[in-house]
């Protein structure tokens, strides 16, 4: 049982996921690499980890939350575009790290250069994800073009 619209959340899931995660293994390879020379392999796996599960979990959150009831809504006034679905995703991959870091810390944190870079990073993998979901939406709303393509074999058979 294969369901085109499930696989195309987990590609976009994918997208987003590799996105927001892979910049960050630069910083986290390092570490768990130091771990690894210590015999610790549970914890340099963790560490190396950490940024891929991170990054899995928000963008699969924020397309739960955020991307299918867009889609919900989108398809039910007959407005969807991937480019609404680009900036959608990058509007709300901006702010959720934000969101994130002055709810855990105060209002200050905005005046810190890293709260940007994480806002940044998730404005990314926003429009990754929804990049790959709004061109899915795109070619099944899109009705295959009917191809006449004359077969030699068949003519010659019939």
């Amino acid at each position: 049982m294969h369901n085109p619209d499930v696989a195309a959340f987990f590609r976009a899931l994918g997208a987003g996921t590799l996105i927001g995660g892979v910049p960050w293994l630069i910083v986290t390879v390092p570490f768990g690499l130091g771990f690894f020379a210590y015999g610790e392999i549970g914890g340099g796996v963790t560490v190396i980890a950490m940024p891929l599960v991170v990054a899995g979990v928000v963008t699969l959150l924020a397309m739960t939350v955020f991307g299918l009831p867009l889609t919900a809504f989108l398809a039910e006034h007959g407005e969807e575009c991937p480019r609404r679905y680009e900036l959608a995703g990058a509007v709300s991959g901006f702010c959720i790290p934000l969101t994130v870091l002055i709810a855990t810390s105060d209002i200050s944190v905005l005046a810190q250069g890293f709260a940007y870079l994480f806002a940044a990073n998730g404005a990314l993998a926003g429009f990754a994800a929804a990049a790959s979901w709004g061109r899915y939406r795109q070619r099944r709303a899109t009705p295959a073009a009917e191809v006449d393509t004359p077969n030699p074999i068949h003519d010659l058979l019939f």
